[in-house]
């Protein structure tokens, strides 16, 4: 990110800094398609390691939380193994669209969340963007085979 992009998340940081809630931060798991508050209905703080400050909250996962999650995406990978590639390039193109658009909020919450600094986190966001966009270029076009690195 450069240029206004850079302005903009500097400005939304600085705001949450100063004591502006992030809105829309999920405080529920996402289990098979849905959010769905905690079996203990527990919560933990999430700190900002900058300044040791809470800055979140999110719900304290129990086994049967996990168990169902597990259920779930073994559920899911049932139908996904029978997605085609081309089907799999564009759930990947998709994620890389809607990080992009996010790019400035998600960078602020892995600043907020991890301790980095805002460049690292800014870095970190354009990256997964690029990587999903690189194998989702690749998922229709690999079959299987190796490069014949003994004939290059």
């Amino acid at each position: 990110m450069t240029g206004t992009a850079d302005i903009q998340t500097a400005d939304l940081a600085a705001r949450v800094l100063a004591g502006e809630q992030l809105d829309n931060l999920p405080s529920q798991h996402f289990i098979d398609g849905t959010w769905q508050a905690s079996e203990g209905g527990a919560m933990l703080d999430t700190y900002d390691p900058g300044c040791a400050e809470v800055w979140h909250q999110i719900p304290a996962g129990t086994v049967g939380d996990a168990e169902q999650a597990v259920a779930s995406s073994q559920q899911a990978f049932e139908q996904w193994r029978k997605t085609t590639p081309a089907q799999r390039a564009e759930v990947m193109q998709n994620a890389a669209r809607l990080i992009g658009e996010n790019a400035e909020r998600l960078a602020v919450i892995e600043s907020l969340d991890c301790g980095k600094s805002l460049v690292d986190a800014e870095w970190d966001i354009g990256t997964v963007q690029k990587y999903l966009n690189y194998y989702a270029g690749a998922a229709d076009k690999l079959e299987g085979d190796t490069i014949p690195w003994a004939r290059i």
